[in-house]
């Protein structure tokens, strides 16, 4: 599912992402979108994360609990492409900051504010 451009979507309900392989684009400009659930992509397998996340309704928890429930998933650049795209909305809390350090040591890449 692709919720790219949608001002309709307000939360994001736990949804079993254990077999998502590419999530690029899927929540850009979902411009209502709030309310990320922790421990979301603890079991993903993929690391496409390309302009995922220019949401600018994001706030600082709704960052941390992406960032470290991606980390969580202890997948690194040797299942390429490790990559994340997260600017706009609220700034990175210290465990969304700690969470995106630890992810560019596994080999990510990308920008994320």
């Amino acid at each position: 599912t692709n919720f790219m451009g949608t001002s309709s979507v307000t939360s994001m309900p736990a949804y079993d992402f254990s077999s998502g392989t590419t999530f690029s684009s899927a929540w850009d400009r979902a411009g209502g979108l709030t309310n990320v659930p922790a421990n979301l992509f603890d079991n993903i397998k993929g690391t496409d994360f390309s302009n995922a996340f220019r949401t600018p309704t994001l706030t600082a928890q709704d960052k941390e609990n992406i960032l470290v429930s991606i980390d969580a998933s202890g997948l690194d650049s040797t299942t390429p492409p490790a990559t994340l795209s997260m600017v706009s909305g609220a700034a990175l809390n210290p465990a969304a900051q700690a969470a995106w350090a630890s992810l560019q040591g596994k080999g990510w890449t990308g920008t994320v504010s």
